[in-house]
C-alpha cells in the first residue's frame, strides 16, 4: 500500500482557511482550523494489487462533516448512507467511526472520530479496518477470512502508523500540539 501521488478525487485537500503539517515521505497531514481546533490526520493509500484507493480521516470533529461529505458523495454512498454518515459525523461524538467502500469508483473512505483515550482511538481504528478489509473483499470476490485479507489489514496499520502513532498513547496525546480528545 502506498500513497497515490497528487491523488485527492480532483478536488484540493483543503476546503477551508487552516493549519497544515505535511509529512510527504509517509503521505499524511495534519489539518486544524485557524482558531487551533479540530486537529484531523487525513492520509491517501493506495493499494495497487487492486487498484484501489483508501481515504482515511482520523481524530475527526464535526468542523469537518461537509468536507468528508464530500469524499462520500465522490466514492458512491447513497442517499441512505449520505445521511447516516452525516447524522453521526454531525453529532460530535467521540469514540465512533464509519467506512465506505465503492465498488465503481474503487474507493474506500475511513472516518474514526476523536477519542476519549489511546486504547479507544486504537479500538475504534482496529473496528473500522475490519470495515474496510471485508468490504474490500466482498467487491473484489476475495475470501474475507483468508490470509490475503489478513494481509491487507496488516499493511494498512503499517501504513498508517506514521500518521497517527501519537494517539495511539495517552501521554503522547496529551503532549501533542494538536489537542486531541
Amino acid at each position: 500500500m502506498s500513497l497515490r501521488e497528487g491523488d485527492n478525487g480532483g478536488r484540493g485537500f483543503q476546503s477551508r482557511e487552516c493549519i497544515q503539517e505535511v509529512d510527504s515521505e509517509h503521505g499524511w497531514q495534519r489539518d486544524s482550523n485557524l482558531l487551533g481546533r479540530s486537529a484531523m490526520i487525513r492520509q491517501v493509500a493506495y493499494l495497487p494489487e487492486y487498484d484501489w484507493v483508501i481515504k482515511a480521516y482520523f481524530s475527526v470533529s464535526a468542523y469537518w462533516v461537509n468536507e468528508i461529505m464530500a469524499e462520500l458523495a465522490f466514492a458512491g454512498a447513497n442517499e441512505e448512507q449520505m445521511w447516516k454518515s452525516y447524522y453521526l459525523l454531525s453529532s460530535g461524538n467521540l469514540d465512533e467511526g464509519i467506512c465506505f467502500s465503492g465498488a465503481d469508483t474503487r474507493t474506500s473512505i475511513l472516518v474514526v472520530a476523536r477519542t476519549s483515550s489511546a486504547a479507544e482511538f486504537y479500538n475504534s481504528t482496529t473496528h473500522e479496518f475490519c470495515h474496510l478489509a471485508a468490504q474490500i473483499a466482498r467487491i473484489i470476490g476475495v475470501d474475507p477470512a483468508g490470509e490475503e485479507v489478513a494481509y491487507m489489514v496488516g499493511e494498512m496499520a503499517r501504513d498508517f502508523y506514521p500518521s497517527i502513532k501519537h494517539l495511539l498513547c495517552d501521554c503522547c496525546r496529551s503532549k501533542s500540539k494538536h489537542k486531541v480528545h
